[in-house]
Order: structure tokens, then sequence, then C-alpha cells
């Protein structure tokens, strides 16, 4: 006689809480590291730290984007930096104005409509991701950006929102609002 299947619903995180792990043991056995394997979580000093670095490493991007820019061509959405983190590997940040000098060398023009410091960062990813396949590595199971951090000098409009969403990034970090085409809440709440 054939055994029925049975449907189990699992965590799809790892337990935080003691409370989430058992929750999640009543469902799927599960194993929590003795509290010596653990890290540290960071402080809310050591992320302060962590984003002003970064954000000032968009600052330096959003320099450099313009410099590679025609003066006027370039539209207010798209004039900010942007710099993609990875923490899980750890792999060199991805800029925006790196992205928009191999464009350039390819000849597409700097001044393209979809070239905004978040659109750039992604379309850099993905051309990591081709190359790392093309040199016969295997196809990851993440999706493009998940798990990835942007950091960002302005607010993404919606276009770059929505781009940054369907991309999973992690964590979009930005240091100033755009009242005017904001996409992740000064206009509107993409996210």
């Amino acid at each position: 006689a054939r055994e029925a299947l049975e449907v189990v619903l699992v965590p799809a995180q790892p337990p935080v809480t003691r409370a989430h792990f058992e929750q999640g043991a009543r469902l799927w056995p599960l194993a929590r590291p003795p509290a010596s394997d653990r890290t540290a979580s960071p402080t809310h000093d050591d992320v302060l730290h962590t984003a002003r670095q970064r954000l000032e490493a968009a600052e330096r991007d959003r320099v450099q984007l313009s410099s590679l820019r025609a003066p006027g061509t370039t539209p207010k959405c798209a004039g900010g930096g942007a710099v993609l983190y990875d923490p899980l590997t750890g792999c060199a940040p991805l800029t925006a104005a790196d992205e928009l000098r191999q464009l350039i060398e390819e000849r597409t023009p700097p001044n393209h409509p979809l070239l905004h410091a978040p659109m750039l960062v992604v379309r850099a990813q993905a051309r990591r991701q081709r190359l790392k396949r093309s040199e016969g590595a295997p196809p990851t199971e993440a999706y493009l950006c998940t798990g990835m951090d942007v950091y960002m000098t302005d607010e993404p409009c919606v276009m770059c929102a929505m781009a940054l969403l369907h991309s999973r990034v992690r964590r979009a970090v930005y240091r100033r609002r755009d009242s005017e085409m904001g996409g992740l809440g000064s206009v509107e709440s993409v996210h």
C-alpha cells in the first residue's frame, strides 16, 4: 500500500527569537545553535557608521556620474549616485558610474532615459552574473540582487523603486528625500 503524502508548511526564515524557534519547531525539526556559535548583532552605532560610509561612497559615485554626462542632460530623478553591496558574499561593491562607463564604451548614449543610478547598479549586477556564468560558474539560486543592499544619494523615482523591488534588493538606503518623484515614501510607496 502507498503511504499518503502530507504537505507541511515550513518557516521561510531561520528563527530569530525563542518564540519563533518554538513555533517553527512544531512544524519542522530545527536545531538552535549554541549561544557561543552565534555572532553578535551589530549595534545601532555600527549600523549608522556603516551607512555613513556607504552613503559617502554613493556621493562620490554621484560626482563621477555627473562628470560622465553632458551638462544639462541629466533628468532630476537620474542625478543621484548609487552603490550596490552584497553582504552575504562580500564581493566588490558595484557603482552606477562604473556601469555607465562600460555602457559608454559600448556606445550607449550617457543621457539615455533609463540610465538612472539605481537602474545602473541593477544592470551592473546582471552583467556580473552573466560574466560568472560565461566563465562556467553554475547559476545561483538567488535572483539578481536578492539579499543585497543599495545605498543612494537620493530617493529613487517610482521606476527605479520598482526596479529595486523586482530585483529583490534587501535594503534601500538614501540620503535625500525627493518630494517630486520619490518612489520610496515621499510621493509614492512602492515597497
